[in-house]
């Protein structure tokens, strides 16, 4: 069975061979799904996945990977997925970042991985602002940002520590060390707007929230070493960021709290 993922250049299929996989793989990028059957000549299959004694195997790219768990299947699926629909938004800058939409602006969230993206954007959420992405977001050539909607995955214990329940989310069974939150089931997602908060984050267990402002070249330097492969040309997408600090305000913030960093950096948006 193929499915396909709608993609500003065109569709991305994925293929499995055991249509009991079809619902669940596709849930992970639920905005994106069309269902059904791809076309030959439009959609290429960019990940496959077999069954096997063992449990499953993944093509995507020219290379091969191994899952035991269907836990495993899932984290694997979502990342090859993501770098196939990533490489067919070329005319995007791609940022690992999260986003939300407060009042009409966004507000980003730049750090590496641990730094409490996903948190931030989880409690963004819980406070009703609307999602664009827990750790990719796409910034037009206009220097707009647009949602890159797909799962959030989140430590099951951030979801519990702000209210929520690991039960209701999409996938997850006791024991599993990430669950997965879908936005459009609670928010939901952000419509294109203009910056107004480029942070740089970094999460520290039980820091008090500081933050430091930062110069316009700084915010610049962070936003061009967040950009997620492939990208543009040097020039395009030095002018595209730049018009990202034209009007937004950086900041560089620790936090242990995400709930207080999510309220201050919203109310950072006049």
């Amino acid at each position: 069975m193929i499915l396909t993922f709608a993609a500003p250049d065109g569709p991305v299929a994925l293929s499995v061979d055991d249509a009991r996989l079809a619902g669940p793989l596709g849930r992970l990028f639920p905005t994106h799904a069309n269902g059904g059957p791809a076309c030959p000549a439009t959609a290429s299959v960019a990940v496959a996945v077999r069954t096997t004694p063992e449990g499953f195997t993944i093509d995507a790219g020219g290379a091969r990977a191994s899952c035991r768990s269907f836990a495993d299947l899932l984290g694997s699926v979502e990342f090859a997925l993501s770098e196939a629909l990533l490489a067919r938004s070329s005319g995007h800058v791609r940022l690992h970042a999260a986003g939300a939409e407060v009042r009409g602006r966004a507000v980003l969230a730049l750090g590496s991985g641990g730094a409490g993206k996903s948190t931030l954007a989880y409690a963004w959420q819980h406070r009703g602002f609307l999602a664009y992405g827990d750790d990719v977001v796409l910034v037009d050539r206009a220097g707009t940002v647009q949602p890159f909607p797909r799962l959030f995955k989140l430590d099951p214990a951030a979801i519990e520590a702000m209210g929520g329940d690991v039960e209701t989310t999409p996938f997850w069974e006791f024991g599993w060390d990430e669950a997965w939150f879908d936005p459009a089931a609670a928010a939901g997602w952000g419509a294109p707007a203009r910056p107004a908060v480029v942070a740089v984050v970094r999460y520290r267990d039980g820091a008090p929230y500081r933050a430091r402002a930062l110069r316009r070249h700084e915010v610049l330097a962070a936003l061009l070493s967040s950009r997620v492969p492939p990208v543009g040309t040097p020039e395009q997408d030095v002018a595209t960021l730049a018009s990202v600090t034209e009007a937004a305000v950086g900041l560089e913030v620790e936090f242990g709290n995400a709930c207080e960093a999510a309220r201050r950096l919203a109310e950072e948006v006049g």
